[in-house]
């Protein structure tokens, strides 16, 4: 048994969609999107059919198909703010004259403004308890995920990684429990019964890649919202940084109005 935290330094904030519902970065789908990336299996339509799934074999302790693998612990120093972005308008007709597979609903998407938190933090921590032996295969995963980013909207520069750690740790469970026996991912409960504290919260959820699937919701032990978005603790050095902008501003005023004040009038026409 090998356990070991994986902490993901990032480069850019991390996105966030306003309109939906909060949910912790799961790391074991990233690494099962690259080794399935790597057996030639993309994502497609064909996904849409549950019977056309393929589960990755992960170098990662699993109880089912339920991988040993933490979501996202943000620490809780970091700064966020709503921001937007322009979504363009497309002509799905012409997207399907390009790509056969893509499923065409004949209409043009609207141009639209997308809100979103633009996460700015220092690391994201994952906990990780890999297969004995396979360790090696685990870190050469992990060395790929750096090409693909963190979280979403990575094509456009969010959640870029400058580096990846990986942490022995002992003694801790925190894979899939906290010490004081709550979740920290999402466990079905007929596998996890009598390993979770019984006021974890439960809900329907997917516990498995690909998370989006619906129909593989299943009730499951779920974690605490403060592990993957607790609430914002002011950095240090904010209100310095807001009081040097602040004397700026104040600076560049007095000496706008030092300027009015002893500028000299215009000389008078002589006719």
């Amino acid at each position: 048994m090998s356990d070991f935290k994986i902490r993901i330094h990032l480069a850019t904030p991390l996105f966030e969609k306003t309109n939906i519902s909060k949910h912790p970065i799961m790391l074991d789908a990233l690494l099962a999107r690259i080794k399935l990336g790597r057996q030639g299996v993309s994502k497609t339509p064909a996904e849409l059919n549950p019977d056309n799934l393929v589960f990755a074999e992960l170098p990662i302790e699993r109880i089912g198909k339920c991988y040993l693998c933490s979501g996202s612990f943000l620490p809780p120093s970091f700064y966020a703010k709503v921001d937007a972005l322009a979504g363009r308008p497309a002509n799905t007709k012409a997207i399907r004259l390009v790509s056969k597979e893509f499923l065409s609903t004949g209409v043009i998407d609207m141009p639209s403004i997308i809100r979103y938190y633009s996460v700015a933090v220092e690391h994201v921590d994952f906990h990780v308890r890999a297969v004995d032996g396979r360790e090696q295969e685990l870190f050469d995963l992990l060395k790929n995920v750096k090409l693909y980013g963190l979280g979403a909207k990575t094509g456009i520069g969010a959640g870029q990684i400058s580096r990846i750690e990986a942490i022995p740790e002992k003694g801790t469970d925190l894979c899939f429990r906290t010490e004081d026996g709550f979740p920290t991912r999402a466990l079905p409960v007929e596998l996890f019964k009598g390993k979770i504290s019984s006021k974890a919260s439960v809900g329907m959820s997917t516990y498995f890649a690909p998370y989006w699937m619906a129909r593989n919701k299943v009730l499951c032990y779920l974690p605490k919202p403060e592990q993957y978005s607790p609430f914002p603790r002011i950095s240090d050095g904010v209100f310095s940084d807001i009081e040097t902008e602040l004397e700026a501003e104040k600076k560049a005023l007095e000496e706008k109005k030092h300027k009015k004040r002893t500028k000299k009038p215009p000389k008078e026409a002589v006719s």
